[in-house]
């Protein structure tokens, strides 16, 4: 007998909540987290899930999870219907406060969740439906982290910071929403065996598209898989059982189209490569740095890359390699297999989406996390199971600026400068495929200068480039017409190569013959030549510099070698008001030359007096070639010095690019103040912010107004500048022929800083090899490019002395307009004449041009120049191509727009051009 049941009784057996089941892993996700409340503290946390089924789910025992605890199951029943959402929060009250009306369930337990990062996890009876590893770089600070498409894979970019007034959307949909529109993207594949390749997409997928076999294609005669399957618990992976084992040792495309994501966006088709086999072990040299992109032309785009050269008959398999920078951790280039077969390259870069925007079709692999390469310089590091393969520390004088650096030659050295170009292609790279500037040195180094030391017993030979320290020796030199060499002796950066000589170099005309020197490459000169020439001393001796050494001694230091006779007796010397010293010490040249001393320690019978300068004076110096100094002076200084202060000091002079080498750079500073003495101990010259050593040990007074050249070595330094008062820094810092930073410290304060550029020097310098930059106006910013130029002194600077181009800028006119000053003015060797400004508005890009007398332009010295309202420039007479210009009346025109109202102001002046003033 058949009996029907109550009406009420099937009504409720036939209720959503009846007919509900526990949900499968990926219906229900976590949509939004406040892990960082921006009221009530850490009790007003909460998660908020989302039924993204198509069916009603029934949440009983759901557990919500952080890493460290769990909250208690949930009560049933808990049902969830298509798209509605469910708020479980920590703290009843705090959350209603908050979020009045909004629905929410209350979960025991509630774990904290940390504002440093955390991973929240849902799970029932012991599947997990969704996880988060929120992260604080996603967002979520004092608002919600929100889900951007609810279908979205649980990771970055899909959350982001809720723009909510309250703080988050809690049971409503998210500020953030916003439907996904993008087609999944192939990102990997990796062969687990001959006959099973596991593929990774960039979100979850579609599972009917990602499981038709059809849709996926290996190259090598592999073809389509017998079979995909999407992983359960990772629906962006799908496993590819193959009809056709691959081979060993051989890379391979994996190609798929059609592939849809949850959303239904489909890729159109999308490639990767990987490989199968194990890699060959590697040894230093087997894969090389061969090209990479450390200043990219804009913000991040194509992002930074390395290519990697396999230069053998070996295959390497990249995940048993590390890249990172000079203070990265090893870092693994790839956790998926990716071979690299002999003479094939390796693309690894900082965006994958970023990088094939620009280079379709190139194969890269994507690192993470990636090693930032800075634009100031850094080191690339690459090893084989923590074993160095290849390196090299670059600096922006190897070139790469908004393109990569390319190797020339694969074989070369990687951390010579010779062996890097910037590149050619006008995608400002070749990753991937040769290089542009591919162009195997087979070359040997030549010789192209010499210089006399000013002991004229060694030489200084500079070099086009670096050479094998191996190969130097006297034996590869000789003088045709002089003495013999006895010893040679490599500079620190290889280029310039310093020769003793048997006997002093007399007057005359000779031919420097270098042969069997080896440059970095293994390239020999079988012989080189340079022709030189060398004048007669007729220079006497000077004290270059003095300093108390003691309350009872001072140090003296000779511009040259002196004869030891002439400089050892104790009436050779007195200090006014103390008269002669009680005792002499000589200090015998640093190179051996007999006979000869390069300076003197005085000492005296009673204390100096404190604080006070003192004049020491010299009779009858000598040096070997019988010059004679009848009276030579400098001044001392005894007592604690002043502490400078910003705006005591300044950064006058900068060569960073001498004819003798990297040894020959020099900073000169200048003390600004008229009263005050500083002492060099105290001081900081840096090429860094975080530079803390002192430029020297030795006591070295400044003082007021003095100059005075702080320099990378004294020998180096004094064969161009012989009578230039000088300090050797005992941690000189090496200066970037493309620009660098140059700053000067006193106890951890900044008291100048020049970021300088070569573009400063005077346009018509083809060449400014051993040419300073000067600055005009000490007191004026020390970073205006108008406010620096290159020296006039035919040595190529001024070291320890006021600079050629002085500091004579006249005053901007009063109120608004133009003046020219001087005029008449010489340029046939002067510094010109100085077109300064007075602007009504407190901004304009300015533009001014030069006209001859007919009214034709013949010199454009500003384009358009962002300034304030005053300003000046320099114009040395010539016109745009560089070439003095005649004589007669010129017209300077200046126009400028007010960068914000955009009105435009114009002013005219007359100048005289002459000659022989």
């Amino acid at each position: 007998m058949l009996r029907l049941l109550p009406l009420a009784l099937l009504a409720a057996l036939l209720a959503p909540e009846a007919l509900a089941q526990t949900p499968a892993a990926g219906e229900v996700v976590i949509n939004e987290i406040l892990y960082d409340p921006p009221t009530g503290g850490a009790s007003n946390e909460w998660v908020e899930l989302v039924n993204r089924s198509d069916r009603t789910v029934d949440l009983a025992g759901l557990v919500l999870s952080d890493v460290g605890s769990s909250a208690d199951a949930l009560a049933g029943p808990q049902p969830l219907a298509p798209g509605e959402f469910l708020v479980l929060v920590r703290d009843e009250a705090a959350f209603q406060a908050a979020f009045p009306g909004v629905a929410f369930v209350a979960a025991s337990g509630f774990p904290s969740l940390n504002n440093g990062g955390d991973r929240v996890s849902i799970s029932i009876g012991g599947t997990e439906l969704d996880a988060v590893d929120y992260d604080p770089s996603w967002g979520g600070t004092d608002a919600s982290l929100e889900r951007r498409d609810p279908d979205g894979p649980s990771t970055q970019p899909n959350f982001t910071t809720s723009t909510a007034s309250g703080g988050g959307t809690p049971g409503a949909q998210n500020t953030a929403f916003e439907t996904d529109t993008t087609a999944p993207t192939l990102q990997s594949a990796q062969a687990e065996s001959a006959t099973l390749v596991v593929a990774r997409f960039s979100e979850p997928l579609d599972a009917a598209s990602a499981e038709t076999a059809a849709n996926y294609s290996i190259s090598g005669g592999i073809g389509q898989p017998a079979s995909a399957e999407v992983l359960d618990d990772d629906a962006s992976v799908v496993r590819l059982t193959l009809a056709q084992p691959l081979a060993p040792l051989q890379s391979y495309t994996l190609t798929a189209s059609g592939v849809q994501d949850r959303a239904g966006n489909a890729l159109a088709s999308g490639s990767v490569t990987f490989g199968f086999g194990e890699g060959a072990a590697a040894v230093p040299g087997d894969l090389v740095i061969n090209e990479f992109l450390y200043d990219e032309p804009t913000a991040d785009n194509p992002g930074e890359f390395v290519e990697l050269f396999n230069r053998t008959d070996k295959t390497f398999d990249l995940s048993d390699f590390t890249l990172n920078d000079a203070v990265g951790d090893d870092e693994p280039v790839t956790d998926a297999q990716v071979l690299v077969l002999p003479g094939d390259y390796a693309v690894i870069v900082e965006d994958g989406a970023l990088f094939q925007a620009l280079f379709p079709g190139v194969a890269f692999v994507e690192q993470s996390p990636w090693s930032a390469l800075n634009n100031s310089g850094d080191a690339i590091v690459l090893k084989y199971q923590g074993v160095t393969v290849d390196s090299l520390t670059y600096t922006p004088s190897w070139g790469g600026e908004d393109a990569s650096l390319e190797r020339k030659d694969p074989a070369g050295p990687s951390s010579v400068a010779v062996n890097w170009a910037t590149t050619t292609d006008p995608r400002g790279g070749t990753p991937g495929a040769q290089n542009s500037q591919f162009a195997p040195d087979t070359a040997g180094p030549q010789p192209l200068a010499v210089t006399v030391a000013p002991n004229e017993t060694s030489l200084v030979v500079t070099f086009d480039e670096p050479l094998a320290p191996e190969a130097v020796s006297a034996g590869a030199f000789s003088i045709t017409g002089g003495p013999a060499v006895t010893a040679a002796a490599l500079s620190a950066d290889g280029t310039a190569v310093t020769l003793t000589l048997a006997s002093r170099l007399p007057a005359g005309d000779f031919t420097l013959v270098a042969s069997g020197l080896r440059d970095l490459l293994g390239n020999t000169t079988a012989s080189g030549s340079v022709a030189f020439s060398f004048a007669a001393d007729v220079t006497a001796p000077a004290i270059a510099r003095a300093s108390a050494s003691g309350a009872t001694t001072v140090l003296l230091d000779f511009t040259e070698p002196v004869v030891a006779e002439s400089a050892s007796t104790p009436a050779s010397y007195t200090v006014d008001g103390l008269g002669q010293p009680t005792g002499v010490t000589v200090l015998p040249a640093s190179d051996g030359s007999a006979g000869t001393v390069v300076g003197a320690v005085l000492t005296y019978g009673a204390p100096f007096p404190d604080r006070q300068l003192l004049t020491v004076r010299a009779r009858g110096l000598r040096d070997p070639a019988g010059n004679v100094r009848d009276e030579t002076s400098a001044t001392f200084f005894f007592g604690t010095p002043d502490a400078p202060l910003a705006g005591d000091l300044a950064i006058t002079e900068i060569m960073y690019d001498p004819q003798t080498g990297g040894d020959g750079e020099y900073v000169e500073i200048q003390n600004l103040t008229a009263d005050k003495i500083f002492d060099l101990r105290d001081l900081v010259l840096d090429d860094d912010a975080s530079g803390d050593r002192p430029v020297t040990g030795t006591p070295s007074i400044l003082a007021p107004g003095e100059f005075l050249a702080i320099v990378a070595d004294l020998t180096a330094f004094r064969a161009t500048f012989p009578d230039a008062p000088a300090v050797e820094a005992d941690d000189f810092p090496g200066l970037g022929n493309a620009g660098d930073l140059v700053i000067l410290k006193a106890s951890g304060a900044v008291l100048d800083s020049v970021v300088f550029d070569p573009a400063w020097h005077r346009v018509e310098l083809d060449d400014a090899t051993g040419v300073s930059l000067e600055r005009r106006d000490p007191r004026a910013d020390a970073n205006d490019s108008n406010n620096w130029s290159s020296s006039l002194d035919p040595r190529g600077g001024t070291p320890s002395a006021p600079n050629s181009i002085g500091a004579g800028t006249p005053a901007p006119p009063e109120g608004t307009g133009l003046t020219v000053s001087p005029s008449p003015f010489d340029a046939s060797g002067e510094e010109g004449t100085t077109i300064s400004y007075s602007l009504e508005a407190e901004a304009s890009l300015v533009r001014v041009r030069i006209y001859d007398g007919a009214g034709r332009a013949v010199r454009e010295l500003e384009g358009a120049r962002l300034t304030g309202r005053t300003g000046s420039l320099l114009w040395d007479g010539r016109d745009d191509r560089g070439e003095r210009l005649r004589i007669g009346p010129y017209i300077v025109l200046l126009e400028a727009v007010d960068t914000e109202g955009g009105t435009t102001e114009a002013y005219k002046s007359v100048v005289i051009l002459a000659r022989d003033l």
